[in-house]
Order: C-alpha cells, then structure tokens, then sequence
C-alpha cells in the first residue's frame, strides 16, 4: 500500500485540533494518521538513511506491522520528521 498512512505521533507542543499549549504548559502528544506525503524530512536528517536499514524494517512491516510510531511535530500546513527516518522511508516502500 504505497501512501497509506503510517502510525504517527506528534511530538510535545505540537498542534492538533487546535489543542494549543497554553502560558508554558507541556505539549500533548497525541497518535493520529498523517499522510506520507505530508512529512517533510528535513535535508540533515536524509544523510543519515541507511537503505539495508531500510529494506529490513519494510519486511518486519510487512511481517508484523509497524511496532514502533514515526515522531513528528505540526510546522504549519505539514509536519516535520522528528525520529523514524527509517521506519518512514520503510512505510513508503511498503
């Protein structure tokens, strides 16, 4: 299913619904679907990708599903990649 979503969860004081923080208060984090598209990695973070990696995670996937949430955090109209580069380049594989 290449661009299904994969499991995401936001990371603290991100913006989801419109739960704002408010004066200093944590963040919440909260799981949702976001679509693949919607994730930008940021250039730093495509250096470090490790295609073996990669390959590996894509067949546990497909075996026992995704274990384990890609971090992101809300910058606007996309979310920005915060951990799970290769678990989200595994779900676009998949």
């Amino acid at each position: 299913m290449i661009g299904a979503p994969a499991q995401i969860v936001s990371a603290p004081a991100a913006i989801f619904n419109d739960a704002r923080p408010k004066n200093g208060e944590a963040g919440i984090i909260k799981r949702e679907a976001v679509a693949i598209p919607d994730i930008y990695v940021p250039i730093k973070r495509r250096g470090t990708l490790d295609q073996m990696r990669v390959d590996e995670i894509a067949t546990s996937m497909l075996d026992k599903g995704q274990l384990a949430p890609i971090l992101v955090r809300a910058d606007g109209p996309r979310f920005v990649l915060v951990e799970g580069l290769h678990r989200l380049e595994a779900a676009k594989a998949r």
